[in-house]
């Protein structure tokens, strides 16, 4: 036998050369039987190979595909954190102008009341000393009585 020849690649002829021995056409059919299933073996080694191969390019491909699946997914996440962390400090510093534009509103109001408060009494204090005035009795009557304790303006007492 040859290096490049496999157990099936004999001389038929030399087997026809024995006397005593096999009967030379069951051989060269054993053997020509042995070369088909050879052969057999070899294409079904050979589509294996192929769908090997195909397997491992479509797992490759399908490796591929996830892999952009993730980072598409990665990506449209990391964008939408950040529209919803901007959203959320766009929210939060409206809202904080507002709570300084209610402080202010608040501080107004303080001092408009306080001013009322003033302009009330200063106008309670004149039409007094205008009734003093025109009904001297009546004042010297106030006078000798205790004055009374006037109640603070407060926030409970507006409600």
């Amino acid at each position: 036998m040859t290096p490049n020849s496999n157990a099936f690649d004999c001389d038929v002829a030399k087997l026809a050369r024995v006397r005593r021995g096999i009967d030379p056409s069951l051989v060269q059919s054993i053997v020509d039987e042995g070369k088909k299933t050879l052969q057999e073996m070899e294409e079904k080694i050979a589509r294996y190979e192929s769908e090997r191969s195909s397997i491992n390019d479509a797992m490759i491909a399908a490796q591929k595909a996830a892999d952009g699946i993730v980072a598409s997914a990665n990506n449209k996440s990391d964008q939408k954190l950040e529209e919803t962390k901007a959203k959320c400090q766009s929210l939060l510093d409206e809202n904080y102008a507002a709570i300084q534009g209610l402080e202010a509103d608040l501080e107004q109001m303080s001092l408009l009341k306080q001013k009322f408060a003033e302009d009330f009494r200063s106008l309670l204090v004149g039409y007094t000393s205008e009734l003093d005035a025109r009904f001297p009795a009546i004042a010297t009557v106030r006078r000798s009585q205790p004055a009374p304790q006037p109640s603070p303006i407060s926030s409970e007492t507006e409600a």
